[in-house]
């Protein structure tokens, strides 16, 4: 068995070095419209920035930050596969200029480079843009960023600055980076905005040559480039316009940035004021000794590296979701691949500090219940009733949660974080309650890569199971974040979504190594049981899977050893996860039905009266927050979570804990249609405690549960929608249950969910319909749509029952609709979007928005695990 340890060792330590060294660069800062960072907390930053230059009001709209505000009509990624390459085109009509970024890497990881290229969008009329690229070194650890000797002279106040089409060199480095080379190159065939026919120039101004500027920033504020600029150009204007607001310079000469050059700089601002066409390109090359090898042309190389990543990137894309067997269109199938090249192209690499609280004040429903084996205690009971008496000024009088005080926070140590983000504009950061949706297509596009997203994930994991519902990781994260949201409370979480991936790597697992010939003798050790023990997959579905897989992005599946071997290292922290569910999130300690079992109820955390954020489905309509409710879509994740470990546990032959999680999972089933199912409405609700001074007083008789004793009566809260379909969504239905039923007429019920356009998210008929926020009260969202189309196609198609066919037509019917609105909207307005109207299928709210409506690629491909 020594030998055995050894080589896992020695394979674990092989492949996260691989790891590290390709994915070391990438365009990982992805709330910029073209940034590019390491893996590193400390290290070089580049990025760029531009703004128009035909009148004196532009340069206050300057394009850094990716923003809605900026009303870009268009901006994304056609082609990225996530390592190696990404190329994405930004449509800025305002300035009639459509740019077009490539980043580029060998697929070894060893350096990178960038083109940016630009024309116009009108070629009748003129397109002057003055591009700013940064480059800034976070020399906290050590390091050093200086121009090289040329470079410097040129930019010297003796001596003219660099031309337009001519290369800058910059020498660095930092302890993890060595030394290193960056070269910023500008096309020959690049023109300066031109002056109007009649007009001179003042003195000191040569629009054919490069603004190089070199200031100190300091290294926590290295990422504002934007505000770095504003302050440089104002500073000109405020130089060059008189008090009466004249100048002698036209836009283009008088918004130039200074000439400067700090001594310490750490810093570096590159001005090109141009005319569309024109072409940057920039190289990063470690430098290995002082005289490195010439290398080849850089607009040849890329030339010839961008033709052959995009075609290998259209073949992969092929071989991976096969949608020309389908029958959709080319086009479609374009707007497929910017999918997939969008959620890929916005991965981040984030590092800093969070701001966490322990304080729970301000909601009494929130402070946790000791929970026991059920005994009646009488002085328990008499400690309860006087902390709801204590309590009941505040359970009744206000229920908007009050946000913690700058003095209420702690800091936690700095943390790194790699992670997808759900929209570059709106939310540029890690959501745990997105991520698993996103994996889903991380995953099945490259396993390995996802894999490390996750690891990252688990990681975040606390000692206590407890992990933050959003990732705000730093000053630059937090700028995007309002104040009252920046604080993250250690009783908060949100749905388990990270196993949704997780299990989908689990069954690629089992299939892939399912077939002859035997594993290989290293896997004996820890046996391999299939898909949770449910037999061996056919050889000929096995091999489809297989040919689909590339070794150099699959290594821990098609690497016998080391998919076991990664599970065993992320199972004790999903394990603490759920443990700090069922402690965090337990139910009332009096349960409305005597055949209830106390351990399987659950309840969500960090309500107000409008909104349970923790839940996902922010203002969906539910009971006045209350220490007695019960929450059916907690119950399901709860269900959902039990039977993935107990699956997991299988695999990795621990059969104590799949015995524990099969009997937790099996009180779930039980107590889901024994506590939350409404026979008189036929579907499933929340539960709460209906007091005669309580909101809910006077509540329909249909709805009140039976008691065996004289408390307060519980009664089911029922408002159909989402809430109502996570059993059939998350498979905890049998196929043979007439609640199936009944869930799949209220899908398909005009009426009740049913849209041209996707489920929606609450009934018509409800009274909350497409009222006050109007959040989750109406609009189709993907994610949830896709989790109802991947459990009729896994659960509900297929296996014999008196549905089937139901859900059959329902399952055509509804992927029809989704997928056909989404590329509608898509091809109308450039973007993918947060949500879509059920009433006109129009996209709604943030944009561009290729967090989980990325899913529909999946859909299309139908490929949902």
């Amino acid at each position: 068995m020594d030998h055995i340890l050894v080589y896992l060792q020695w394979l674990w330590f092989e492949v996260k070095e691989w790891t590290n060294h390709t994915l070391m660069w990438g365009t990982y800062r992805p709330n910029l419209y073209f940034g590019v960072r390491p893996r590193l907390p400390h290290s070089l930053l580049t990025s760029l920035a531009w703004f128009g230059v035909t009148d004196f009001e532009q340069w206050q709209n300057i394009r850094h930050a990716c923003s809605m505000d900026d009303k870009i009509k268009g901006y994304g990624y056609h082609v990225h596969d996530g390592r190696s390459f990404g190329e994405q085109t930004i449509r800025d009509t305002s300035n009639n200029v459509l740019i077009t970024t490539d980043f580029i890497k060998p697929a070894d990881g060893e350096g990178w480079s960038a083109r940016i290229s630009g024309r116009p969008i009108d070629k009748s009329r003129d397109a002057d843009i003055s591009l700013v690229y940064l480059i800034g070194l976070d020399a906290e650890e050590g390091g050093e960023l200086y121009l090289a000797d040329s470079a410097a002279e040129s930019s010297s106040q003796d001596h003219s600055p660099p031309l337009i089409g001519e290369a800058i060199q910059f020498h660095g480095h930092t302890p993890d980076l060595g030394e290193f080379t960056l070269t910023v190159e500008g096309d020959p065939t690049n023109q300066a905005a031109t002056l109007s026919a009649g007009r001179t120039l003042p003195g000191g101004v040569d629009p054919d040559r490069v603004v190089v500027v070199g200031v100190q920033v300091p290294d926590h504020q290295l990422w504002q480039g934007k505000e770095v600029i504003d302050q440089l150009l104002l500073r000109q204007v405020q130089s060059r316009v008189d008090p009466q607001g004249r100048t002698a310079y036209l836009p283009p000469y008088l918004l130039r940035l200074p000439q400067l050059q700090a001594p310490d700089a750490n810093s570096y601002l590159l001005q090109y004021t141009l005319r569309a066409p024109f072409t940057l390109r920039v190289r990063f090359a470690p430098r290995e000794s002082e005289t490195p090898p010439p290398l080849a042309p850089l607009a040849t190389e890329q030339e010839t590296q961008i033709k052959a990543l995009t075609t290998q990137f259209t073949r992969r894309f092929t071989r991976t979701f096969h949608l020309d067997t389908k029958q959709f269109t080319e086009a479609q199938i374009k707007i497929g691949q910017d999918a997939l090249s969008n959620l890929l192209g916005g991965i981040g690499y984030f590092y800093g500090n969070q701001m966490v609280t322990d304080d729970h004040r301000g909601r009494p429903w929130d402070v946790p219940e000791q929970m026991n084996d059920g005994d009646s205690d009488d002085d328990d009971d008499d400690d309860d009733r006087d902390a709801d008496d204590e309590n009941e000024d505040d359970n009744n009088a206000s229920h908007e949660f009050r946000a913690p005080k700058t003095n209420e926070y702690r800091l936690t140590p700095p943390s790194a974080l790699f992670s997808s983000t759900p929209s570059r504009s709106f939310f540029p950061r890690g959501f745990l309650w997105d991520e698993g949706f996103l994996q889903l297509l991380v995953g099945a596009w490259d396993t390995d890569l996802s894999l490390e997203i996750i690891q990252h994930w688990t990681n975040a994991i606390d000692a206590d199971g407890w992990v933050a519902r959003e990732q705000i990781l730093g000053p630059e994260a937090r700028s995007k974040v309002p104040p009252e949201f920046q604080v993250q409370n250690t009783a908060f979480a949100n749905p388990p979504t990270l196993l949704f991936p997780i299990m989908a790597f689990v069954k690629r697992l089992a299939i892939y190594h399912s077939t002859p010939p035997p594993f290989p003798p290293v896997l004996s050790a820890r046996p391999l049981q299939g898909w949770g023990g449910s037999g061996v997959v056919p050889a000929a579905v096995a091999e489809v899977w297989a040919s689909a897989m590339p070794r150099e992005y699959n290594r821990f599946v098609t690497d016998a050893a080391l998919g076991p071997e990664l599970l065993e290292h992320i199972f004790p922290a999903l394990q603490r996860q759920f443990e700090w569910s069922v402690n965090l999130n337990p139910g009332a300690r009096r349960l409305p039905s005597p055949s209830a079992s106390y351990r399987a109820a659950y309840r969500w955390r960090g309500r107000t009266l409008n909104h349970t954020l923790t839940s996902g489905l922010d203002d969906y309509p539910r009971a006045t927050p209350h220490r007695g409710e019960l929450h059916v879509d907690l119950m399901s994740w709860m269900g959902y979570m039990s039977r993935s470990l107990m699956t997991i546990s299988d695999m990795l032959g621990r059969s104590e804990d799949q015995l524990e999680y099969q009997t937790v999972h099996e009180h779930i089933l039980a107590n889901l249609d024994t506590l939350h199912w409404n026979p008189n409405r036929q579907m499933y609700c929340d539960v709460t405690v209906v007091e005669d001074d309580n909101d809910d007083a006077g509540v329909d008789p249909r709805d009140i549960m039976t008691t065996d004793n004289d408390e307060s009566p519980s009664v089911l809260v029922c408002h159909r929608g989402y809430l109502s379909l996570f059993p059939l969504a998350l498979g905890l239905l049998p196929p043979s249950s007439p609640k199936l039923g009944a869930l799949l007429n209220m899908i398909h019920d005009p009426r009740q969910l049913w849209s041209p356009y996707g489920v929606r998210s609450l009934a018509k008929s409800d009274p909350n319909y497409d009222t006050g926020e109007n959040y989750w009260r109406g609009a189709v969202w993907l994610n949830l749509n896709y989790l109802v189309l991947a459990g009729l196609h896994t659960y509900y198609r297929d296996p014999p029952g008196p549905y089937r066919a139901q859900a059959n037509v329902i399952y055509e019917a509804l992927r029809t609709n989704v997928v056909n609105n989404v590329l509608k909207q898509y091809r109308k307005t450039g973007f993918f979007w947060e949500q879509y109207s059920a009433k006109t299928g129009a996209g709604l709210r943030a944009h561009p928005f290729t967090g989980w409506t990325s899913l529909v690629l999946l859909i299309m491909a139908e490929k949902y695990d």
